[in-house]
């Protein structure tokens, strides 16, 4: 190891980064926010209801609380969705990579659609709702896809991405 590699790791474990951790939000009170976020009556305008949720606040974590409790308690999970074809791989051709791009991100807006105006989604459908509102409200918020391994006999095995 190099003499900064060494430096770097001991100052890691010497100063604790409390800026990176969740500790810095223990003492938050989100009692009026989760008050005020659940007695928000449901629209299907995606822009007004974010601005309805998020004006009240200035800081970030308290618009983010309301767009979360919101989307918590106003959406149903889609088991019939789920189950169905509907929500499983899409296979396309294209004639570019800007061609894929595109088609991408239409069929991702036509699912963000359906699972906020349905009032039903999957896991990628609250993903994306929460995302949507997160960039209409000026908040970082990337969606991180990964896997759902449910039986004892799947660890190890490399399946496809099925959970956001």
């Amino acid at each position: 190891m190099t003499k900064l590699t060494i430096i770097i790791l001991v100052a890691l474990f010497v100063f604790p980064l409390k800026n990176y951790s969740q500790q810095r939000y223990d003492k938050l009170d989100f009692t009026e926010v989760d008050k005020f976020a659940s007695e928000v009556k449901p629209d299907d305008d995606i822009e007004k209801l974010t601005k309805t949720l998020t004006n009240p606040y200035t800081e970030d974590i308290y618009k983010l609380r309301a767009i979360f409790v919101w989307v918590a308690s106003n959406r149903d999970y889609d088991i019939e969705s789920f189950n169905s074809e509907e929500y499983k791989q899409v296979n396309f051709k294209c004639k570019n990579p800007a061609d894929c791009a595109e088609k991408r991100k239409q069929i991702a807006d036509e699912r963000l659609e359906t699972a906020f105006k349905k009032h039903k989604a999957v896991c990628s459908g609250y993903a994306n709702i929460m995302k949507k509102m997160c960039t209409l409200a000026g908040i970082k918020c990337e969606v991180v896809s990964g896997y759902s391994k449910t039986k004892p006999y799947e660890v190890g095995i490399p399946l496809n991405v099925t959970h956001a």
